[in-house]
């Protein structure tokens, strides 16, 4: 039993660092002695070995060589037990501090994430962590209460197994990301009826796999319309957003499926947001338009008109099933539109599977120039 004693004090040793209380205490018992018998022996008062006990009061030098005297253990070790306790509790207080600070913050922010993309730096202080998160927000303290308020905020999600998941705290920083991203961009002085016109001709920008999308790019930065993609965070399930940056109108775009069809989609209905709803602070954060609010049905409404997809509808009415590549090119170059939307479209209406998008699926952000390009 003394031996698993022993063992058990060796190892509750190397995890824990003992205050001189402890020793002091082992040397009284081992003697038999009271706190008044050693307070006598010392010649201090009991309430002062009560606190050397308890680890309260520090050994000074003259202390030491009293319990040198006392118990015939050289000063030098108590005075080395002394220094291991505090240097030990300075140690557990740091580490209880940068617990405090680190807790609020990796409980609103996904910051394993957003060092990963390079929107924060990476390091194991929480001091400078802090002043990363307060440099993000702009804020001269750590406070979130915040990112409950959505008063601004349109979010259109599907309604679905997958947005159980769903973040609101991951989704207010994209949305901070995206707003001090377009902070830094140029754009013209936004024109509404450039814009609309330019609307008016997206379908026809979509032909020209080589070069549509860049054109159609500069043609809106044109309008006064900053363009940025960012890719979404996890839980967030993005496809855009939009807002305005002073006065400028931005659309932000994800990426998140990685397909042509989306992507027109996805400017369109943004544009749509510009053109029929957005202004003040309000950001529209759409996944796919699938939510049932008047707003987006008809952002939905306005960007499927734009991109023909009752024509394409009516052009395949009595087509059910498999399409050839060969069809799809030709409903192409009749209504002059990209054959990836024409898929997608007819996907959207169960005229044919989303299997057929395979097909067509061509990556958007190999078209992108890299300038509008963040990680």
């Amino acid at each position: 039993m003394e031996a698993q004693e022993r063992i058990n004090i060796k190892e509750l040793k190397a995890h824990k660092v003992f205050g001189p209380g402890y020793f002091i205490q082992r040397q009284m018992d081992a003697r038999g002695w009271t706190q008044k018998d050693l307070a006598d022996v010392l010649g201090v008062s009991a309430k002062e070995i009560s606190f050397l006990l308890q680890n309260k009061q520090s050994i000074t030098f003259e202390t030491a060589q009293l319990l040198e005297n006392a118990f015939g253990i050289s000063a030098q070790t108590w005075l080395n037990h002394e220094l291991r306790y505090r240097e030990s509790k300075l140690k557990c207080e740091k580490k209880a501090r940068q617990v405090k600070i680190k807790s609020p913050i990796y409980e609103f922010m996904p910051i394993n994430e957003m060092v990963k993309k390079g929107w924060l730096s990476k390091t194991k202080k929480a001091e400078e962590l802090e002043h990363q998160v307060m440099d993000f927000w702009g804020t001269d303290t750590v406070d979130f209460s915040f990112m409950r308020d959505t008063s601004n905020l349109r979010i259109a999600c599907k309604k679905s197994d997958t947005m159980q998941n769903f973040n609101l705290y991951a989704l207010r920083c994209w949305q901070q990301k995206a707003t001090l991203i377009a902070r830094g961009m140029q754009a013209g002085t936004y024109d509404r009826h450039k814009l609309d016109e330019l609307f008016n001709d997206i379908s026809y920008y979509t032909v020209d796999e080589k070069d549509g999308i860049r054109v159609f790019l500069k043609e809106l930065n044109d309008c006064g319309v900053k363009f940025v993609v960012l890719s979404h965070l996890q839980h967030t399930y993005l496809d855009g957003a939009t807002f305005m940056d002073n006065e400028n109108p931005v659309i932000v775009y994800t990426g998140r499926y990685k397909r042509l069809d989306n992507f027109w989609f996805t400017l369109a209905h943004e544009i749509a947001h510009i053109l029929l709803h957005l202004k003040g602070d309000i950001c529209f954060l759409d996944d796919e338009s699938q939510s049932n609010e008047a707003v987006e049905k008809d952002a939905n409404e306005l960007a499927q008109s734009k991109l023909k997809h009752n024509e394409i509808v009516s052009f395949f009415r009595d087509h059910k099933g498999y399409l050839t590549q060969a069809k799809l090119d030709y409903a192409s170059k009749i209504l002059e539109i990209n054959s990836s939307i024409i898929a997608g479209s007819l996907a959207h209406d169960g005229i044919v599977s989303y299997g057929q998008l395979n097909a067509n699926k061509k990556n958007p952000l190999e078209l992108i120039p890299k300038c509008y390009l963040v990680e």
